[in-house]
């Protein structure tokens, strides 16, 4: 079960209620597989067990060397 709270483009945030997030804590994973120059970033803020908000965002690459 979900409940989307923000939702646009480049930032998204929704709870989940998941029986296997039986954590508290701060999880995050980043998926570079996005056409360049995008990634997505995924955060994963568990304060209340089994209950994460999870929060997506659309990131541009830096240009830097």
């Amino acid at each position: 079960m979900k409940l989307r709270i923000i939702d646009n483009p480049r930032l998204k945030a929704q709870f989940q209620f998941e029986p296997r997030d039986l954590w508290i804590g701060l999880f995050w994973r980043v998926n570079r597989e996005m056409p360049p120059p995008y990634y997505t970033l995924h955060l994963y803020l568990c304060i209340l067990p089994l209950v994460p908000l999870h929060i997506t965002l659309l990131l541009k690459r830096s240009n830097k060397s």
